[in-house]
């Protein structure tokens, strides 16, 4: 599975309307491969322009709910 796949996968089990810390999402990540963090913050800006994600301030993030 693809890095990439693997942090949509956690971010998207994550409920709409809740605050992700990045840090936390990153180390947990962390733990079970070999993750570069500037790539993990990379996903977070291609989700964010994609609008899976939106910015609150630097490092959280939340789930937008779907209309």
């Amino acid at each position: 599975m693809k890095q990439v796949d693997n942090i949509t996968t956690v971010i998207s089990n994550i409920p709409e309307k809740t605050l992700i810390c990045a840090n936390e999402i990153f180390q947990e990540l962390l733990l079970d491969n070999q993750l570069s963090e500037g790539n993990f913050y990379k996903v977070l800006e291609r989700l964010v322009a994609k609008k899976q994600l939106f910015r609150m301030s630097k490092g959280i993030y939340t789930r937008p709910q779907k209309i």
